[in-house]
This record gives C-alpha cells, structure tokens and sequence, in this order.
C-alpha cells in the first residue's frame, strides 16, 4: 500500500513507523482536520500520513492538510510539497534545528548513522544544533494526566453507561476509570506543563 493515515495522540504514528520500516509524519496540531476521527484526546489527537519515504510523506500531507469547517480545531495552512527542502525568505536567518541531548540512545548503529547522514543532507540550509538540554520535568505522567482525563470525557457514555464491561479486552473493563478521576487540578497543572 503507497500509503495509510494513522492518528497520533502520544507517538501512535511515529513509534509504529519506526518499528515497521516505514515514515510516520505527525503533523502539527490542527494541520490536518481530524473530521470522523475517534476521539481520545481533543488537545492531543493528530492525523498524518505513514509511507515508504519523508516524500511519499510530505505529498500525502500536502493534499489532507488545510481547515475544514467540521473540525474547529482545524488550521487554515496547508502543506506546500517540494521535492527538495525550500529556502528560508530572502533576508531571514536560515532554518534552525535542535536535537535535544535526551534523544533515544539505544539505537542501532545503521539507524544512527541514517539519522545523521540525514542531518548533513541539510547542509548549509539548516543551522542544526545539538546536544541541546531539554527540561527535566514530568513530561510522561503530564500527558498521562491529559489523556486520562480527555479519554474519560471521550468515552463518558461508555463510563456511565456500564459499558466497559463489554469490552473483550480486559485490561480496557478498567482503563476509563481513572481517567475519571483525575482532578481539575491536576489536569489544569498539566496543561499548564505544556506551554513550557
């Protein structure tokens, strides 16, 4: 298949991709309308494509990115496809990259030597710095926090209603539960965590 379109709310596109060879591009939040979509975490969920290649990527993008009046949360910007990398404006500094210190370590040698020869292919149009010190904060019971609490409003029906029962997995019968839990507090803290 050329292509599929996953939904990402915490690594649902990219981390899959990476284990089955292929690209996941998660987009931008809003960039792609997430119209007809399960719901799980409305600040979170994102659309975007997984292909064989960043270009195969990039024009699937270029088509299902934009606004669409039946999600709200949707931006008016597309995506303009390019078979190369485009240049900054006349006059502005060059694109500008950091690659936090934090990134993942245990990578296979073939898979590192990829990631940076990619880095170089950016040559003189990208000012690519590394290493770069990344907060140390709960950045993973942060986003637990939110998608447990926008989950059980996503599925409050289903909470209420006795329904998770039904479920066939069982580890799902008490997954909601929670989520339900979670205080405004906490949640708004969490939130909070994000700007930085």
């Amino acid at each position: 298949m050329p292509f599929a379109i996953g939904s990402e709310t915490s690594g649902s596109i990219l981390t899959p991709a990476s284990y089955c060879g292929v690209t996941g591009l998660r987009p931008t939040y809003g960039l792609v309308s997430r119209r007809g979509a399960m719901a799980l975490s409305w600040t979170l969920d994102k659309l975007g494509p997984m292909a064989n290649s960043a270009d195969d990527c990039a024009l699937v993008l270029s088509v299902i990115a934009g606004r669409d009046e039946g999600d709200a949360t949707s931006v008016d910007r597309g995506f303009a496809y390019a078979d190369a990398p485009a240049d900054p404006p006349k006059g502005e500094a060059p694109w500008r990259l950091a690659v936090p210190r934090a990134r993942p370590r245990k990578v296979q040698p073939k898979v590192r030597a990829n990631f940076d020869a990619a880095l170089s292919a950016l040559g003189d149009r990208v000012v690519v710095t590394r290493d770069v010190e990344w907060p140390d904060l709960p950045w993973g019971p942060a986003v637990g926090t939110i998608v447990g609490a926008e989950g059980a409003t996503a599925f409050l029906d289903l909470l209420e209603s006795g329904g998770l029962k039904d479920l066939a997995c069982p580890r799902g019968r008490f997954a909601g539960y929670g989520g339900a839990a979670v205080t405004a507090v906490d949640y708004l803290q969490a939130m909070r965590l994000r700007a930085r």
